[in-house]
């Protein structure tokens, strides 16, 4: 069951990354570097095509959110924690529904994609998710607890158990964030 020692490498490097983000430590982006470097490897050897091009964009806005994190503070000191507008938030919801449909029709072309549309959705509700959290917008999480939900899924029907077990800790990770970082915006208000 748990009998790749690089999946669990790589999910324990995820974990320590999701779990340092939450805190708003500039160091889990570092840890994402690696564990996203593992992921690529495992991803495609899974023939998870949207999971293996998610780990790409992870590790590209895992260098930026290491930037942002630690030198746009510095420059502009406006990094904090801040919302979006409940109409942007309705458009990103339906822009990943979409973009997830489109990405299932598009990973389903090819013969090897391992549960195309279901990855079409976790690939596009990670982009988002991952965007606002470099911005450390809150509800990221929003779209971290969707992803995390059907992934579970995905990496139980994939035979990726420790990934699997990963992303249930991610769920209750994101569920637990987004309360803190809300409790965090409504002080400020």
């Amino acid at each position: 069951m748990f009998n790749n020692p690089l999946e669990i490498i790589a999910s324990l490097l995820t974990l320590i990354a999701v779990l340092l983000n939450a805190k708003q430590s500039v160091w889990g982006w570092l840890f994402s570097i690696l564990g996203t470097i593992l992921y690529i490897y495992i991803f495609s050897e899974a023939f998870l095509l949207g999971d293996f091009l998610l780990n790409i964009y992870f590790l590209i806005s895992s260098f930026y959110g290491f930037y942002a994190w630690k030198f746009k503070k510095i420059i502009d000191k406006s990094l904090e924690i801040t919302r979006i507008s409940t109409k942007k938030l309705f458009f990103l919801f339906l822009l990943a529904g979409i973009n997830a449909i489109f990405l299932g029709k598009l990973f389903s072309t090819y013969p090897q994609a391992n549960l195309p549309y279901l990855n079409g959705i976790t690939t596009s509700f990670s982009i988002i998710g991952q965007w606002l959290l470099t911005q450390k917008k809150l509800e990221n999480w929003l779209f971290w607890i969707i992803t995390n939900i059907f992934a579970v899924g995905i990496y139980v029907m994939s035979n990726l158990w420790a990934t699997a077990v990963l992303y249930f800790f991610l769920l209750l990770i994101a569920i637990k964030s987004f309360w803190e970082w809300k409790k965090i915006v409504c002080k400020k208000t």
